[in-house]
């Protein structure tokens, strides 16, 4: 894989290539963008970052959302809020 990209990037890419506002935890399914930009942008993905998306297994496609599909993708999981823990042995 060349590189991680940021999710805003690649949400931003997704949004210029559809010319719609996309949130990140909005299902793909209720987002205005059509399936030829989504396979455009997957193509776009898969030779930019060097990664397959024909073989990803997800769990249900109906609530995908562009978040869900960057964490499988790129194996990202959002920091938890607040100051990260203190991990100073006692």
């Amino acid at each position: 894989m060349t590189g991680i990209p940021q999710l805003e990037d690649l949400l931003r890419e997704l949004e210029q290539l559809a010319d719609v506002k996309v949130d990140a935890d909005t299902p793909i399914s209720q987002l205005d963008i059509s399936s030829l930009d989504l396979v455009e942008w997957t193509v776009l993905l898969e030779d930019r970052y060097s990664i397959n998306l024909e073989n990803l297994q997800l769990d249900e496609m109906r609530d995908l959302t562009p978040r869900l599909l960057y964490m499988s993708v790129f194996g990202k999981h959002p920091s938890p809020p607040g100051p990260p823990p203190d991990h100073r042995e006692v």
